[in-house]
């Protein structure tokens, strides 16, 4: 039974951590930046990552924030190893947000999210079948993060799948990210090395529903029913 209610609230619980991070984020900020973000933490720096990491949470429910740029902040205040660190809990933490809240709504939020988006409505039917292959290709098109965690949240899909493909997904642009922030060069072997494998993943997630948009036209005609003379 406890265990049960702890499911249940903790939805809300982290909605209202993050709604309250966000509102002490406007009532002391105008404008939203790398510079600010760096400016804004405090020299402690355990303390500057809990404030990341708040922003991380805030990020997984609203678009104003922009993921890049909490990537590119912790890579400017700390050295790679550790911004790799900070940006991966951040992530897990930005993906889970949306998942979470996304259990608590209903079918008929989810009926009108996909009416109101009709690209994301598109692919989401045509991959529905096969929830996991479709979470990696989705989350691997750069799709709202926000968006993305709500819909697979609401339609009931496992945590742990969600979590490591959405994760598998993103992490290759957040990496690249991190190590040219960090190290200001491009001369880093691992920084290309990530780069290829991310556009890989992009152009494959592309050519993977294409071919699947294309396969699904062929059996709808050959399903279709012929018509008696």
């Amino acid at each position: 039974m406890k265990r049960k209610n702890i499911q249940k609230y903790l939805p809300a619980v982290l909605m209202g951590t993050c709604l309250l991070a966000g509102l002490i984020y406007i009532l002391t900020h105008e404008n939203f930046s790398v510079e600010q973000i760096v400016n804004f933490t405090p020299k402690n720096p355990w303390l500057a990552v809990f404030i990341l990491w708040m922003l991380y949470a805030v990020k997984g429910v609203t678009a104003v924030i922009l993921y890049d740029v909490l990537v590119l902040a912790a890579a400017f205040m700390f050295d790679t190893p550790a911004a790799l660190a900070i940006n991966t809990v951040g992530t897990l933490i930005c993906i889970s947000v949306p998942y979470f809240v996304g259990r608590c709504m209903t079918g008929d939020w989810l009926e009108r999210t996909l009416s109101k988006n009709e690209k994301l409505s598109r692919l989401y039917q045509r991959h529905q079948q096969r929830p996991v292959v479709g979470c990696l290709l989705l989350r691997s098109m750069g799709l709202s993060n926000e968006a993305l965690g709500f819909l697979f949240g609401s339609t009931g899909m496992k945590y742990p799948p969600y979590l490591i493909c959405s994760f598998c997904g993103i992490s290759p642009g957040m990496i690249c990210i991190t190590i040219l922030g960090s190290e200001l060069t491009l001369r880093s072997v691992w920084f290309w090395i990530v780069l290829a494998i991310d556009l890989a993943m992009i152009v494959g997630s592309y050519w993977y529903d294409r071919k699947k948009k294309e396969n699904d036209k062929k059996s709808n005609r050959l399903n279709r029913p012929v018509a008696p003379k």
